[in-house]
């Protein structure tokens, strides 16, 4: 087992947090990139890119962070 002192630990966790930041960026660049139709259905938001949610493809979330994460999620599952 690997033993981290306090230096170490908060290193980790701002690498971590600077990742998380990152990805952040790179999904609201692909918001920027293809405008998908931003709505707000009663407590959910939903990024729509496409004619519907059958052929297009969508984010949900109670946030509109969350919603940016799930489009940028099943943006790059429907790529793969």
């Amino acid at each position: 087992m690997i033993h981290l002192d306090e230096t170490q630990v908060g290193q980790y966790a701002l690498l971590e947090d600077m990742q998380r930041r990152l990805d952040q960026l790179k999904d609201l660049d692909l918001i920027e990139k293809l405008k998908p139709t931003f709505s707000k259905d009663g407590n959910q938001y939903c990024y729509l890119y496409g004619e519907d949610f059958m052929q297009g493809i969508a984010g949900f979330g109670s946030t509109v962070a969350e919603a940016v994460a799930d489009f940028a999620k099943a943006y790059w599952n429907k790529k793969a």
